[in-house]
């Protein structure tokens, strides 16, 4: 494992080294008995950082590396959560999440709580996800359940993996640097003050998309995906921005539907 996080700020890593360690996990309860522990960035539970004779050097001739704590209670963290870290990522050391049909399913996508499922992709997307374009995503792609490493927890991710292309026209934007990216790059779309994306005057032929491609797995150990928002009018075609989202273990998609 070469990240980790911290109890406070969850969303945010940082590569696993000497000064990091000195940097966020100088105290209790990172510190005691002796060990140094961690938050483990995709299952939030706790991990034990290890030092190891290395000829790479990194200091002192020790190199470092993370396991997840065995013990169910640790002081200062909550209890581990068995059922998060049988589904890790970072655990099962994750490849890349492609079609790989299971001779049983790992979960029932008839069970997944939709409403959150439309919450999640917003956030990892930057546009507002209708109903009924969620709906559309989960019956086109319910073969989704046989990816590899897909479960019940990142079913977010694996959608996009599997969705490809999604249109944005007269979409509803949520991310403030996706508004700012198309504001700034666009020639034929605008922002609406209902956050809706408008092709400007005579231009009412033009599309927008968002694409999803090239995965890999990365430093982080995770695999990621790169996002792309493409606009184009006829055979002309002009890329507004790309960034890059990783697999993320969403905790809410088993809740009790409404």
């Amino acid at each position: 494992m070469r990240i980790f996080t911290t109890l406070d700020k969850l969303n945010n890593w940082h590569y696993l080294n000497f000064k990091n360690i000195n940097r966020y996990l100088a105290s209790f309860p990172y510190r005691q008995n002796g060990q140094v522990y961690a938050i483990c960035n995709y299952c939030h539970n706790p991990i034990k950082i290890i030092q190891r004779s290395s000829k790479d050097n990194e200091q002192n001739g020790l190199s470092l590396y993370a396991s997840h704590v065995k013990t169910k209670k640790l002081d200062g963290f909550s209890p581990v959560n068995e059922d998060r870290l049988k589904h890790c990522l970072l655990s099962k050391k994750a490849q890349i999440m492609a079609f790989s049909p299971l001779s049983t399913s790992s979960f029932q996508i008839d069970d997944i709580n939709q409403n959150n499922l439309r919450k999640d992709l917003t956030f990892y997307c930057g546009i507002f996800f209708s109903n009924q374009l969620t709906r559309s995503m989960i019956s086109n792609h319910r073969n989704v359940v046989q990816f590899r490493d897909a479960d019940y927890y990142n079913l977010p991710f694996a959608l996009l993996v599997a969705t490809k292309e999604i249109n944005l026209n007269y979409r509803k934007v949520a991310s403030p640097h996706l508004s700012k990216a198309i504001e700034t790059n666009s020639q034929y779309f605008s922002i609406s003050s209902e956050k809706q994306l408008l092709q400007k005057e005579r231009f009412e032929a033009a599309n927008l998309t968002m694409s999803f491609g090239n995965q890999k797995v990365g430093d982080s150990n995770l695999p990621s995906l790169e996002i792309t928002v493409t606009e184009s009018l006829g055979d002309i075609s002009n890329t507004i921005c790309d960034f890059r989202i990783f697999a993320k273990m969403f905790t809410n998609l088993l809740e009790r539907k409404d």
